[in-house]
């Protein structure tokens, strides 16, 4: 029986000899990237086509790089900055995928991600049902310029409307203005005069420019006199609105506390839930759209307007809402441009002259479309998107291709704007004379 002390021996020259190898073996990787740093993926969002993932490295070290695989074939190269996001594209329908993240510092591989699945989505059907009713027959040519859905049983279309009971007085000698909304109650389309206050104090029920809505209990709207008119579920609520800087053309909330409502001369004016605050656009051109969309699971909102003059110089504006400060955005695109749309801040949709997108600043023009003037663009999803537009023009992206619906084109008229809700699309605007809806289930 060995000594204890020549026991304590071996086992510390043995000792050595395994943290020598070690040593020797990983040297590099420890002297390039602490242990515990191997990279994680996360999904950020996942379309038809594409999906964008999330890296994560602990601490980014000069010289790393990013190796992305997609079912084992590397597919991006990068450096690796410790937070960065990359799109894989060129995926294929409802299929799933197999991604990893490997962390390398010149021709040395250090770290391997868990590996991440994601399955791409399905295409969306182009079969639907679709109606068109009209409305006017008065005097005075009708439309409308705004749509709200809240559910397939309410649905608010505002604007200007002219029938034979209207432009008259009636039996008691009381004048009968043009009705200025239209509401549609699961059953049918009831006309509407929503009333608003003036800078006066007095009652009116002019034209309705702008509507949005939250529920069936908060549906908010803007009058040509300058006020808005606020739903309740009970009661009207109308107040003038002095802090602005002209007349409002859209209107968008990310709740019932943080409303924004844009219009001309490069307005854009904020509701808190307690009082308004105008916000400087640095821009006098009209802002015609605006969109908001969340980030992620931050909590907080993404927000684009869309300025432009109509068919006339200068080129349009991109600007970002971030509280009250408005920040342009790059934008290449010179065409007149009237509306945005986004499912995530990753890919932003404009329309106007041509329906345009743009991923990381890298803006391309859609070439499927007709050559026609498109007034909105509106959708759920990357795999549901419409665009509107004149003539009657309407047409659907199913996640992988565009396909124009010639049935649901006015000829003589136009679709001025449109709202998309699940299974529903609802567009609006006029027809010789007349307004029009045009109401699409899927």
């Amino acid at each position: 029986m060995k000594p204890i002390f020549t026991r304590y021996i071996c086992l510390w020259s043995g000792l050595l000899t395994l943290f020598l190898l070690f040593n020797g073996c990983e040297r590099n990787h420890l002297s390039l990237v602490a242990l515990g740093e191997r990279p994680r993926l996360e999904t950020l969002e996942v379309g038809v086509t594409e999906a964008w993932l999330k890296v994560k490295v602990a601490t980014a070290n000069a010289g790393q790089e990013l190796h992305l695989y997609r079912d084992g074939t590397l597919v991006l190269t990068q450096p690796l900055p410790s937070d960065t996001t990359v799109m894989a594209d060129s995926l294929q329908p409802k299929q799933t995928y197999r991604f990893r993240a490997e962390l390398w510092v010149g021709n040395e591989k250090l770290y391997t991600s868990p590996p991440l699945t994601i399955t791409t989505l399905d295409t969306t059907s182009d079969n639907f049902q679709w109606e068109i009713n009209t409305f006017g027959g008065g005097a005075g040519s009708s439309f409308l310029q705004d749509v709200a859905i809240i559910n397939e049983n309410d649905i608010w279309a505002v604007g200007e409307i002219h029938t034979a009971q209207t432009d008259t007085y009636d039996s008691l000698g009381n004048w009968q203005p043009p009705f200025n909304a239209v509401h549609w109650n699961g059953v049918k389309w009831e006309l509407k005069r929503i009333p608003a206050v003036t800078s006066f104090g007095s009652i009116t029920k002019g034209k309705i420019n702008a509507v949005f809505a939250f529920n069936s209990n908060n549906v908010w709207f803007f009058s040509d006199a300058g006020s808005f008119a606020h739903w309740n579920g009970k009661n009207w609520e109308s107040e003038f609105v002095s802090q602005r800087f002209g007349g409002i053309n859209k209107i968008w909330g990310s709740s019932p506390t943080d409303i924004f409502f844009v219009g001309t001369n490069g307005n854009i004016t904020h509701y808190d839930g307690q009082g308004w605050q105008k916000i400087e656009s640095g821009t006098d051109m009209p802002i015609m759209d605006i969109w908001g969309s969340p980030v992620d699971n931050s909590g907080n909102f993404y927000v684009l307007a869309m300025a432009s003059l109509f068919l006339q110089a200068p080129a349009p504006k991109l600007l970002q809402i971030a509280g009250n400060q408005v920040i342009p955005r790059y934008l290449p695109v010179t065409n007149s441009l009237l509306s945005v749309w986004f499912h995530s801040p990753r890919k932003v949709f404009v329309c106007g002259g041509g329906l345009h997108y743009g991923v990381n600043n890298l803006w391309k023009r859609v070439h499927e479309l007709p050559d026609i003037f498109l007034k909105r663009v509106r959708g759920n999803g990357l795999n549901d998107i419409w665009v509107v537009g004149d003539f009657g023009i309407a047409a659907h992206f199913n996640g992988l291709h565009w396909k124009t619906h010639p049935e649901l084109s006015l000829g003589n008229g136009n679709d001025d704007c449109m709202a998309v809700k699940g299974k529903l699309t609802v567009a609006v605007g006029w027809q010789r004379g007349n307004a029009v809806i045009v109401k699409i289930n899927s």
